[in-house]
């Protein structure tokens, strides 16, 4: 193998730890390095409420399912491509986000899921009560 000429790559001296199993402390990295890495506990409980935030939007970004219509729009199918790409790349977040096996992080993107899915199906139970109400 070829030298390159350039100085050896510096090591780390601190080793980053995996856990492997589910632990619980504030110094974890939620998606971006060295965040919230091992600042204060204001960093931390922004990265809970981040992993919060991601999880309430995956179920609200698919709330519409998408018509049976075969002379759809290309521009009306494109929406809901884009629409189903932004669910996809929220849950993807949470799940990068729960690698991390932190308890925080973990019971925050269940919160999250929780609350939007019950946020979702309440609105969609009321919508369904109002439009059958003024049919009537």
């Amino acid at each position: 193998m070829a030298s390159t000429g350039g100085p050896m790559p510096v090591l780390p001296t601190e080793k980053a730890v995996a856990h492997t199993s589910f632990w619980v402390g504030t110094n974890v990295m939620v998606l971006f390095p060295e965040w919230p890495g091992n600042y204060s506990l204001l960093h931390y409980y922004l990265a809970l409420l981040l992993v919060f935030v991601l999880a309430l939007l995956t179920p609200i970004c698919g709330m519409c399912s998408m018509p049976a219509n075969e002379q759809m729009a290309p521009m009306t199918l494109l929406l809901y491509a884009m629409r189903h790409g932004l669910r996809k790349c929220l849950f993807y977040l949470v799940v990068l986000s729960v690698v991390t096996f932190n308890v925080g992080v973990f019971l925050a993107a269940i919160a999250g899921h929780v609350i939007g899915y019950f946020a979702l199906s309440a609105c969609m139970l009321y919508h369904h009560r109002t439009t059958t109400d003024t049919k009537v």
